[in-house]
């Protein structure tokens, strides 16, 4: 990257980081209170509900909307475009119908009475999943970063606000959860339609010659990443499978509260960082620099979230019990042993996210692959011993040793070596290196204060950051200009 790109670069993960940041910081000031009026079982009905929306949700686009970003001209992206939202209408209706003519038998089949009231809003849910994945990749092409920060500020506000004066004042179940993701979900795409200004003479200048052309071009995202997100779907059905059957829905709450706190860097930084790199790789794979583009994301990845999933790996216990109330102790376990496997997919999602960009989506599917006989063989370990805790210590061992195993191999084809990565981060790990003994030996002396263990936390973490932006000083000024400080 030139100095003029690398500014621009950062300014975008900034747009999509730090403003959303204050958004992003309320939604975690609200979560404990959200912990205290619903239970983990209505989080784990929630969860139910979630992962049977996230896997029909793949089939909206076909996967289509990925290749958004590729074309040069913008005549064909639009030709994307309109496919991915006449597909997710269609599919929506599909299932509408599969819905209106078998409902009976999908409660029964999938167990799911409890969440009956709720069935005819799947289809909604798919409609408003493709045409956010549609929206978002047009965005981005166009690099309109600040409406994709907007429509993730509008997503957690709403989210968050609803389901708390759902909760007090209608019914604290799960109907409030998923009547505010609903909520949460119609605002973020409302903000991404406006964004469009010529929407209307796209829609009128559809050629359907174009369109199949375009779509052929691109066959490999359904033929290849559709099955690839698809299964990357099931070990979330697969666990909850194997929770409500071996366990309880309780334990399934806990787990669902554990991974929602789990993917709050990947909120912060990675997704946004992500968000503004792929088009520019896009773009530098022309030019064949976008191994430099990677370096530089890659960097930035680690330092700002490293160091998150190791306070978590050391105090998840004490912090969650403390922060979400103490019926949520089993959460915090879950996160001390699931963070070193989020630690793991946080740092490789730059080297992971080319597999589009770079045309090998067979990896994408071979790591799914990888992913469902984790989760199958650690939990059925799990549920053989009536163990909760057997099946994520495997699944968060084995999850992390397959993601390297992938990693590796993509970097062999792309000619990326690991010793350019670690000198490039070589001085954030002798930090965090020191963090980690310091670490070590604030819990050998068992400090039982939960206020002294947040002051020791807030004190390392803070000397990091510090260390961090002294560092990295194009990041420094950039953030002193979006504050408007000097």
């Amino acid at each position: 990257m030139t100095s003029s790109s690398k500014k621009h670069f950062i300014n975008d993960v900034l747009t999509l980081s730090v403003v959303p940041l204050i958004s992003q910081l309320v939604g975690l000031l609200l979560l404990p209170v959200i912990t205290r009026i619903y239970s983990p079982s209505d989080f784990g009905l929630f969860n139910t509900f979630s992962a049977i929306v996230a896997f029909l949700g793949v089939f909206s686009t076909l996967a289509y909307h990925s290749s958004i970003l590729l074309p040069k001209k913008d005549e064909s992206a639009s030709s994307i475009l309109i496919s991915c939202l006449f597909s997710s209408v269609l599919f929506s209706l599909f299932v509408l119908i599969l819905i209106v003519f078998f409902y009976n038998k999908i409660i029964l089949f999938f167990k799911i009475e409890d969440l009956e009231a709720y069935i005819f809003l799947i289809p909604i849910f798919i409609f408003l999943h493709g045409f956010f994945q549609t929206m978002r990749y047009w965005n981005s092409r166009i690099k309109n970063f600040k409406k994709i920060a907007q429509s993730k500020i509008s997503e957690v506000i709403s989210n968050k606000s609803f389901s708390i004066g759902y909760g007090l004042v209608v019914l604290n179940n799960v109907g409030g959860l998923i009547y505010s993701l609903l909520i949460a979900s119609i605002i973020k795409n409302l903000f991404l339609l406006f964004s469009i200004k010529n929407l209307k003479y796209i829609f009128f200048n559809i050629q359907i010659e174009k369109i199949f052309t375009v779509l052929s071009k691109y066959k490999k995202f359904p033929i290849f990443s559709l099955p690839s997100e698809l299964l990357s779907r099931v070990p979330a059905l697969l666990i909850v499978f194997f929770v409500l059957n071996f366990f309880d829905s309780g334990l399934l709450g806990n787990y669902s509260l554990t991974m929602s706190v789990l993917a709050v860097p990947t909120v912060f930084f990675t997704s946004s960082i992500i968000e503004a790199f792929s088009p520019r790789v896009a773009q530098a794979i022309h030019s064949k620099t976008h191994l430099k583009v990677l370096e530089e994301v890659y960097e930035r990845i680690f330092s700002t979230t490293f160091l998150i999933f190791v306070v978590l790996i050391f105090f998840g216990d004490k912090l969650f019990s403390f922060v979400f109330g103490s019926s949520w102790i089993i959460a915090g376990v879950l996160a001390q042993i699931l963070a070193i496997r989020s630690l793991f997919e946080v740092v490789t999602t730059p080297i992971l996210s080319l597999t589009a960009i770079v045309q090998k989506q067979e990896l994408n599917l071979i790591r799914r692959i990888a992913e469902i006989s984790v989760t199958v063989v650690s939990f059925y370990f799990g549920s053989y011993f009536d163990n909760y805790l057997y099946s994520f210590i495997l699944y968060s061992v084995l999850g992390s040793l397959s993601i390297l195993i992938i990693t590796k191999i993509l970097m062999k084809q792309i000619n990326l070596k690991f010793l350019t990565l670690f000198k490039r981060v070589k001085y954030y790990s002798k930090i965090i290196s020191i963090i980690i003994i310091s670490f070590i030996i604030f819990k050998f002396l068992k400090v039982e204060s939960i206020f002294l263990n947040i002051i020791f936390l807030i004190i390392t973490s803070s000397i990091y950051y510090y260390l961090v932006l002294k560092h990295d000083k194009e990041l420094l000024n950039i953030i002193k200009s979006k504050l408007n400080l000097k």
